[in-house]
């Protein structure tokens, strides 16, 4: 029994399995006379599943510093010796294992704990679990507050491989606990001994995806996560996303399709004690062309969203461009692009609380309407070892959602009213920006990326683009120093950014005020005793400053954290 996807386009579970059986039979030797040449048609070829990205290569991922310890299981590299004129020596192949486990201590009382482990149920299924812990006991100086995190991950997954389609299933769940410790040092002590800093943030989500292999009928995803805090706070948060492609002529034009819900609310708002709820709902579709030649290549798409406001009875509709086109001269080595993006974003409770983690919860939910973003660039090789991508950009943004402190409230009993916490206020924005990004392979044992961004804004009713910094910069090198033996480095520069204050040091008048720019330098040292066990040395934010992050959140000095990694099979 055979089994055809162009019949099964709408199906997202396989409810039948079947068999598909050949029999040998040769066929007799003969002369076969050609009475027509084959005429290939486009129902013949075979889909292609992806379409390379125009800056896979060079992308520039935004990498968000993290300060809190977080270790990376060691790179377990087999370097073998040169080639001789009379042999070649290699060492035997390195075996793959199925789990890892990582145990890490550091200064401040940081613990670090990763799980992961891959069972293979047969040829065709597997499961997989991960479960992870960060945690500090805090420490910071002059710090009034408790100012303790940690964080806990559960992760299980499972995926099925068969002939003409692959199907999974995942469950995560996290719990997130942090402190609103940033509160000026005039407080009287009488008034900081009743507060209590304590958040904590829950969160639990499933999720399920289908991908067939011919046919119209690409994929499919559904997730939904049910998100909370220890306020009585509680987000519900679905999205539903098929993909597919149709053939019209010789041409193939993508079709993704989404549905996008998330509903919520708070127990109060910051002013007053009356509940805040929000549901928003945004059905899309996003249909696109992609023409290859030679040396160039053209995306033409667009998308098209129709946004409800279900708490206040409201709706919109939205056209967004998504054009992008590169040409290639000189086999890769200079690469010109330009294109126009845009797009509907869906904010969250989640999204802003693991960002910034010391938001009130008592926010207003609301979507970001990406109007444009219109670049142009370059990237390519200077050799063949160095990589640049340049790019020049110029966006527009609208509801655009920024993190702004919240005020002093004398007298208060909330625990988040001492201007120790953010809310959102939203605004429409204009960003120019200059991007610059450099990659080197020096050789096998040695890499290099380099990358900086220059942005200008322009708000329109807000004063200035809060907590924005106008520029940003990054260092990532790795180094096989010897066969057991490697170094990693993370160097992060971020510019100033403003914040709007109400009460700083006795003034009561709002101020603005500048935050200062900081630089923060990681690194890593990795040894490898064998094939399974390695160790680690840590070493976060070495020039032991505490700056600011957020308007009064200093971060923790220096952090020394080592450990080992123990790859192992069951």
């Amino acid at each position: 029994m055979s089994f055809s996807i162009k019949n099964g386009i709408a199906a997202l579970f396989i409810l039948s399995t079947g068999f598909l059986y050949a029999q040998d039979n040769p066929l007799p030797t003969e002369h076969m006379i050609i009475i027509k040449p084959y005429s290939p048609t486009l129902s013949d070829a075979s889909k292609i599943k992806q379409i390379p990205a125009l800056d896979d290569s060079l992308t520039n991922a935004k990498i968000q510093p993290e300060y809190s310890m977080v270790a990376v299981p060691v790179a377990s590299t087999f370097v073998p010796e040169k080639g001789k004129a009379a042999t070649v020596k290699t060492g035997p192949s390195q075996f793959l294992y199925d789990n890892y486990a990582v145990l890490g201590f550091g200064n401040y009382t940081s613990i670090l704990g990763e799980l992961y482990s891959n069972l293979q149920l047969n040829d065709f299924q597997n499961i997989s679990l991960s479960l992870t812990h960060n945690s500090t006991q805090g420490g910071i100086d002059d710090v009034l507050l408790d100012n303790k995190y940690y964080d806990t991950k559960l992760g299980v997954n499972f995926s099925s491989n068969d002939q003409y389609y692959s199907w999974g299933l995942n469950f995560d769940a996290e719990h997130q606990l942090t402190n609103w410790y940033g509160i000026e040092k005039f407080m009287a002590p009488s008034a900081v001994n009743m507060i209590d800093p304590q958040q904590s943030y829950y969160s639990v989500s499933l999720g399920g995806n289908i991908e067939y292999y011919d046919g119209l009928f690409d994929k499919a995803e559904l997730t939904y996560r049910r998100f909370g805090d220890a306020y009585g706070s509680g987000e519900n948060h679905l999205r539903f996303a098929p993909e597919m492609s149709i053939p019209v002529g010789d041409q193939n034009i993508s079709l993704n399709l989404f549905a996008d819900y998330v509903g919520g609310s708070f127990e109060r708002n910051f002013n007053f004690d009356q509940k805040l709820k929000y549901r928003n709902l945004n059905v899309g579709a996003h249909p696109s062309l992609t023409m290859n030649a030679e040396d160039f290549s053209l995306d033409l798409g667009a998308e098209v969203v129709y946004a409800m406001d279900m708490e206040n009875d409201d709706s919109d509709f939205f056209i967004y461009p998504k054009v992008k086109a590169s040409y290639q001269f000189a086999d890769g080595y200079f690469v010109p692009y330009a294109g126009v993006d845009g797009g509907l974003e869906q904010n969250t409770y989640y999204g802003f609380a693991h960002e910034n983690p010391f938001v009130s919860p008592t926010l207003f939910i609301s979507p970001t309407s990406h109007v444009f973003n219109a670049y142009l660039g370059a990237m390519g090789k200077f050799t063949e070892n160095v990589g640049y991508n340049f790019k020049a950009s110029y966006g527009k943004d609208e509801n655009k959602a920024f993190f702004l402190s919240n005020p002093i409230i004398i007298g208060t009993d909330e625990n988040y009213q001492h201007g120790n916490s953010f809310r959102i206020v939203y605004d429409d924005l204009i960003t120019m920006g200059i991007h610059g990004e450099l990659s080197a392979a020096v050789n096998e044992d040695f890499r290099l990326r380099l990358n900086a961004s220059y942005f200008s804004y322009e708000t329109d009713k807000q004063q200035e683009a809060w907590n924005l910094p106008e520029l940003k910069a990054s260092l990532n090198g790795n180094y096989q120093i010897a066969e057991k033996w490697s170094v990693g480095a993370d160097l992060f520069f971020v510019g100033e950014r403003k914040e709007l204050e109400t009460m700083r040091s006795g003034i009561v008048a709002p101020s603005t005020i500048t935050l200062e720019s900081y630089f923060d330098v990681n690194l890593e040292v990795g040894y490898q005793f064998n094939d399974q066990l390695s160790a680690f040395l840590k070493g976060n934010n070495l020039l032991g400053e505490n700056y600011e992050r957020w308007n009064n959140f200093q971060v923790l000095g220096t952090q020394i954290m080592g450990g080992v990694t123990y790859k192992f099979d069951w």
